[in-house]
């Protein structure tokens, strides 16, 4: 990681929201640089120490090949140990490290599985993310089924019950964040290229599947949304133009207030 990826994670940060009267945000970076390094990720964390960063998310992929090892786990460990030591704290990022291996009969079980695995194994890390863009089929698929009807919605708000319910019995604190929302989707299922689902649509998808299973509990304590912008030269929106913005206000329409709603919203990347 150098200097100015740092910086400029940090400068990224801006464009994350939340609730008015909700506690002071938290500014991160997402980075699995550190994972590996000889000092444990030392440089790393000393680093965002520098410029005030106050989270790291590191990636823990699921293979559904060797669905109960968790890959560097020696070195997460001491990755951990360091960030402890420096005040940093640790968001884990657990995801299939392949976009049709979660959608195979069995899977869903396995992932649930390796989700209780991991929070056993590191249990001071108290935020996890279940999945990435599950809108995007370089993570999830498929997206639609052969009649062009958005199926990744239903199958991760699946998902993301049943990590929900094996997560807070592991840990009734950790906090479980769902979805990692990718912001753009192009809902066309014979697209010559990212066939993908647009955020409106996929959080629709989602809590009609949620109305569905007859679920009362709910299925994350904090919603993640990617905000990244389309050019770097983006100009960052105001209060009163993100209100007006339909990948973010329509949601609240889509039905997503149904399905359990998260008590926190937050941006887990950005660009």
């Amino acid at each position: 990681m150098t200097r100015l990826g740092v910086i400029l994670a940090f400068a990224c940060a801006a464009f994350a929201f939340a609730a008015p009267g909700q506690a002071a945000l938290n500014v991160g970076v997402a980075d699995d640089l550190p994972v590996g390094q000889p000092d444990g990720g030392a440089a790393s964390v000393a680093l965002m120490n520098d410029v005030g960063l106050k989270e790291v998310r590191l990636s823990v992929l699921w293979d559904s090949a060797q669905p109960t090892t968790i890959v560097n786990q020696a070195q997460i460990g001491a990755v951990l140990q360091v960030a402890t030591l420096r005040g940093v704290n640790v968001v884990f990022s657990v995801a299939p490290l392949k976009a049709r291996s979660i959608t195979a009969p069995g899977a869903n079980a396995q992932f649930v599985a390796f989700l209780d695995q991991v929070a056993r194994t590191f249990p001071t890390v108290k935020s996890i993310i279940v999945g990435n863009e599950p809108n995007q089929p370089r993570f999830w698929q498929p997206q639609f089924d052969s009649r062009g009807r958005n199926v990744s919605g239903g199958a991760y708000e699946a998902l993301l019950a049943s990590s929900y319910d094996a997560l807070k019995a592991v840990d009734p604190s950790i906090s479980v964040i769902g979805i990692g929302l990718s912001p753009r989707g192009n809902d066309n299922p014979k697209a010559s290229g990212n066939v993908s689902t647009s955020p409106v649509k996929f959080l629709q998808a989602v809590g009609a599947a949620y109305r569905a299973s007859g679920r009362k509990k709910p299925l994350m304590d904090q919603f993640a949304y990617h905000l990244y912008p389309r050019k770097d030269t983006d100009r960052r929106l105001s209060v009163a133009e993100r209100g007006r913005d339909t990948s973010i206000a329509s949601s609240r329409r889509s039905g997503m207030r149904s399905a359990g709603p998260a008590r926190r919203r937050s941006s887990k990347a950005c660009g």
